[in-house]
Order: C-alpha cells, then structure tokens, then sequence
C-alpha cells in the first residue's frame, strides 16, 4: 500500500502496471453480483435524473416545475388530459358494443328430442346409474343453476363422486376488454343423431391414437394415414390430407 501511495504521489506507476498486467484479486474479494450491479445502475439513473443530464435542457423534474405544467407529471405531461381522453374512449367503446346485437344463443334441439333426461348432454360429474344414466333430479338441479347464474343454485347441484364442476359460473363472468362474452354466441354443436356429430367424434378418437406422432410424420405412418383416409367417409372431411388433418388442433392454426 506504501509503495502505491509513493508512486502515485511521484507521478509513477506500481509495477504490477507497468507491465500491463492487473493483479488478481485476493481470494476474499468478489465481483459484484446482479443485484448489486443493478443497485450501482439504479443510483446512478437517479443521480443523473436529479443532475437534468437525462432531461434536457427545456425539461424539469417534478420538484422544479413550472405552474403552468401539471404537478406531479415530472416530464410537462398533462396527466389529467390523458386521464379524462382515457375515460371518454372507455365510455365510447361501450357505447359502440351495446350498439351490436346480443343474439340468443340456439340449442341444437337434443334435450327435448330423447325421452330419456340428459341424453346427449354435459352431466359430467354428476351421478349416474349402472347404464350411464344421469340422475334426472341432479341434473333439473344444473339446469336451474345455469339458468338463474346464482352462486348458492351451484352449490345445491349434487355430485356423483371426487369429482366436481370446474368453473361453472365462468360463463357470467365479464369481461372488461372487447365487447361482452355474450355478444360472441358460439354456434350450436352437431345434433347427436347427426353426421357431424359421427365425424366429431372420429376425428377425436383419431387424434388420440395419433397424439405421439409428429406434425411431420403425418401421413406418412400407418396411424394418420389411416385416419385420413377413415375421416375422409364424412362430407365435412371430403379434401383432407396430410397438411389438414386434425388442423384445428395445430400450433400454425392457432
């Protein structure tokens, strides 16, 4: 340390730098870690920033602001301009959403073509007997929660085991981006009796035969290359091939 401080004071440097080599640091010294380099960075924006060197000649901070500039703003911003324009747009997208229709949403007609209840229907979760039967009592009860959308209706819905209804009141949720769930009615499914239906259903029980087969392999093995010729009996599958099959259910179609 003597050394260093005399040869400083003469204007000369140690030797360890004359020979263009740095020491190594002692084995107790360490480099400063993340935090702490983020910590130095972070004092030294807010050093600048109370220096003006990153506002600029024509800017002031917060606590040297002009009257006529809004308190708080720090850079000359009018918040509260901002604030009221952001209102007005909230209030003016609403409007133009209530404008659109809210279309009822359409059943495919199952629930009152079988004389058995539930048929064809969700009553998962829900007690069943030996045959698959939904219990008609639990499932009146679902329906009247579903068609009240209150809170303790769901909670009398009786179940049939561990297993419970997820999310049921999901669908009266809002939402406060875009226009109102409700306003976007998904189309009605396939009837059961239907050839769509049989098609659907194909197409799942394909799909899970094929689940370890690569995008690329389609069509190539004997799994989707049976599936794609099977689907192809359906005419909403006439024209499938190997690009097309299961296409709904693929990332380039997301």
């Amino acid at each position: 340390m003597s050394e260093d401080r005399q040869a400083a004071g003469s204007g000369q440097e140690s030797p360890s730098t004359q020979t263009g080599e740095g020491t190594r640091p002692s084995t107790g010294a360490r480099s400063p870690g993340r935090r702490g380099f983020l910590l130095g960075v972070g004092g030294l924006a807010a050093a600048a920033l109370a220096g003006g060197g990153w506002l600029g000649s024509g800017q002031t901070t917060s606590g040297s602001a002009s009257s006529s500039q809004p308190s708080g703003s720090g850079l000359g911003l009018d918040l509260e301009a901002r604030r009221a324009r952001a209102l007005q747009l909230r209030i003016t997208t609403a409007q133009e959403q209530l404008a659109d229709p809210f279309p009822q949403p359409q059943a495919n007609g199952d629930e009152d073509r079988y004389d058995v209840v539930g048929l064809a229907t969700f009553t998962k979760a829900l007690p069943h007997n030996d045959l698959g039967e939904v219990d008609p009592a639990a499932y009146r009860a679902l329906r009247r929660a579903l068609q009240s959308g209150r809170s303790q209706d769901f909670t009398r819905i009786p179940l049939g085991g561990a297993v419970k209804l997820a999310n049921p009141e999901g669908a009266f949720s809002f939402e406060l981006q875009g226009p109102d769930p409700w306003q976007r009615p998904l189309a009605a499914p396939p009837r059961f009796d239907s050839e769509a239906f049989a098609g659907e259903m194909t197409e799942c029980y394909w799909l899970a035969l094929a689940r370890d087969v690569p995008y690329r392999r389609y069509g190539q093995e004997p799994i989707t290359a049976a599936a794609i010729g099977d689907l192809r009996r359906f005419a909403d599958y006439q024209g499938l091939d190997a690009a097309t099959l299961f296409s709904q259910h693929r990332p380039e179609a997301a």
